[in-house]
């Protein structure tokens, strides 16, 4: 298994670009309920840890971010804060979870360190959100023609035009 495809499964790997080891992903801890300011994360930990499980479970860095842009919704603020004409703040992010008897609506710590993901990859995941509901694909890698490559036609009238002049 390549270190990309690991990557993605959240196992461990050896970085190709400092040969640094790195550890394999895992759930984190939930958030403190004290502390959680929608006091509704009630999902236990083995619901959690199924979740985990089947989000790198999934082959595929698009359909991860599909996960999370399904569980991700915006809202309207209920409430506007600043006494500014425009506001930055427009819209806010509400956090679902899964659970067997429907979806549980959770604070963004618990979202996030169920799914063992920082606030960028959310971040990243929703920003290639399309206006469809459809998560855009990743665009790198792929098979190219090398730029410094040539066919043989063209490589051989150049050398003949030089031997010409």
């Amino acid at each position: 298994m390549i270190a990309q495809d690991k990557i993605i499964a959240g196992e461990a790997y050896v970085s190709s670009t400092s040969g640094k080891a790195v550890l394999a992903k895992g759930m984190k801890r939930r958030c403190g309920s004290e502390k959680c300011k929608s006091k509704v994360c009630s999902i236990s930990d083995v619901q959690r840890q199924k979740i985990f499980n089947a989000v790198y479970g999934i082959k595929g860095l698009q359909q991860q971010r599909e996960f999370i842009v399904r569980h991700v919704q915006f809202k309207a603020i209920k409430r506007k804060r600043t006494d500014k004409e425009v506001s930055r703040s427009s819209e806010t992010f509400e956090y679902h979870l899964p659970r067997s008897d429907g979806m549980s609506v959770v604070c963004k710590t618990m979202f996030l360190n169920t799914l063992g993901i920082s606030e960028k990859t959310m971040l990243t995941a929703l920003s290639k959100r399309t206006e469809e509901e459809i998560v855009e694909p990743d665009r790198r890698g792929g098979r190219h023609e090398m730029l410094n490559k040539r066919c043989k036609n063209e490589s051989f009238s150049i050398r003949t035009h030089s031997e010409i002049s």
